[in-house]
């Protein structure tokens, strides 16, 4: 379990500064034109003070508010103590119940909503243009109102943090390259790390990526389809030994491999086939920075999935995906969670 660190909102009961510009208009000087009280639900505080300001160049008048307050009933602090509480595992009734037992009672479908005003403003995340050249790409079935529905995510393996995510109406190549086009020019993407579905395949050979397949797949992948076959231990050995070692010219040493099982049709098969991805298994080796599995990629869908199984599924595709955006949010180890940035986006 990676350790998590967060910092909740400051909530000031005071307005201490002035306005900077018109929420109406791009004026910048304004008239003081009042206070008033604002009951507000909060850990500590009941009420704080909002000041009125009238802009000099549009003439409508705005509300000023004190620090980690606005519009809403609730202050920024229980907004994000909500969201933080659900992503973290808790029911959003189990969220209610805590909430009333510190002394600030919100019902579920405010929870609800607090969690998905965080998935947003995760969502609108800016993308970190030219920072990727290596990208792992993966999916994950979930349920959206009882219909498995396939959801790809884009990480950055060396951090582990979710770039994208998008919904698939399939497992199929169209479906990838449209996925994956947008943002393999947008972040300057040179290598994209896999699982072994062969649908990616095409779609890399399209964008001009390089391919690393995951090796944690094909080894299992291979030790599955040998046992499958009886017999022939010797050329079973060298396959396991040219999957597992890597060498330098495998590629040849396997087109040689299958001229002596062509007796066997399922074993030729596979040799041919680990022949023609040979490539693809050692782009680690030319490229710097390019990880020979896909497991941190697992490892990010892994965050998701852990709160997903305490659920019965999502009820909307906007659900899901703030949901999918604040669990990652979450779960991310190594970094303290700002969740006063995070709700003044």
């Amino acid at each position: 379990m990676p350790r998590v660190r967060f910092i909740l909102p400051e909530v000031k009961t005071t307005v201490k500064t002035r306005p900077t510009n018109c929420p109406y208009c791009p004026g910048i000087t304004f008239q003081r034109h009042g206070a008033l009280s604002k009951p507000l639900k909060d850990l500590h505080f009941s009420q704080v003070q909002v000041v009125r300001y009238r802009c000099t160049t549009c003439w409508r008048t705005f509300r000023h508010y004190p620090q980690g307050v606005d519009s809403h009933d609730q202050s920024q602090r229980l907004r994000a103590l909500a969201a933080l509480l659900w992503g973290m595992g808790l029911s959003h009734q189990a969220v209610s119940h805590l909430l009333m037992a510190l002394g600030q009672a919100i019902a579920k479908m405010t929870s609800w909503r607090d969690v998905q005003e965080m998935g947003e403003a995760l969502s609108r995340k800016p993308r970190p243009v030219g920072r990727g050249v290596v990208l792992g790409a993966d999916e994950t079935v979930v349920k959206v109102k009882g219909a498995k529905i396939v959801v790809g995510l884009l990480v950055e393996p060396e951090k582990g943090e979710l770039i994208g995510m998008e919904l698939l109406v399939e497992q199929e190549s169209e479906a990838f390259y449209r996925w994956l086009q947008e943002y393999t020019q947008e972040l300057g993407v040179k290598a994209l790390v896999s699982d072994d579905l062969s649908t990616y395949k095409p779609v890399v050979e399209a964008l001009g990526l390089e391919h690393q397949v995951c090796l944690a797949h094909v080894r299992k992948n291979v030790t599955r389809r040998l046992k499958k076959n009886l017999g022939w231990e010797k050329e079973k050995g060298e396959i396991q030994a040219l999957i597992k070692g890597l060498p330098e010219g495998g590629g040849k040493a396997l087109l040689e491999l299958e001229k002596e099982v062509r007796g066997e049709p399922r074993l030729r098969e596979l040799v041919v086939e680990l022949c023609q991805k040979w490539r693809r298994l050692v782009c680690w080796e030319r490229i710097d920075g390019v990880p020979k599995t896909n497991n941190r990629t697992e490892q990010v869908i892994g965050r998701s999935k852990i709160r997903y199984k305490l659920m019965r599924g999502f009820k909307s595709l906007s659900g899901m995906r703030n949901a999918l955006w604040l669990t990652q949010w979450v779960w991310r180890p190594g970094e303290i969670g700002d969740l006063a940035t995070l709700i003044a986006r």
